[in-house]
């Protein structure tokens, strides 16, 4: 992309464009049960992830995790897994209950394990480079 500024530049560094090389998409289910739920995650690692969710959820509880994201080609997993805590909070822009819930991956297959650290690996050199 050309500039159409044509006057005296005073960058001091220099402008790169970029894409964002990761797309993702994190949803839930209770075990057992069809239909997928969107939330936002805090943070995903090889152990589980934290979900930030309207559900109420006990310790304990089994759920279904899928991981979607586009890289250079688009790639879903779905991982089981437990409930391990969960924190209520109100949201203090909406005053609506939202709880965050940590959820440890059970039993990861290979395929899992090289599906998930080829997504923690390639977003936080997103994230951090």
């Amino acid at each position: 992309m050309e500039d159409s500024y044509k006057g005296n530049d005073r960058r001091k560094e220099p402008r790169h464009e970029f894409e964002y090389l990761v797309d993702y998409t994190i949803r839930y289910r209770r075990s057992g049960t069809e239909e997928f739920h969107t939330s936002p995650s805090g943070n995903i690692c090889f152990g589980g992830v934290l979900l930030r969710t309207p559900d109420i959820f006990t310790v304990e509880e089994k759920l279904d995790i899928e991981v979607t994201y586009t890289m250079q080609k688009e790639v879903r997993a779905v991982f089981q897994g437990v409930v391990k805590w969960a924190d209520e909070k109100k949201d203090t822009a909406t005053g609506e209950t939202v709880y965050s819930v940590g959820v440890q991956f059970n039993d990861l297959t290979d395929q899992q394990y090289s599906v998930l650290k080829e997504f923690v690996e390639e977003f936080l050199q997103i994230s951090i480079g």
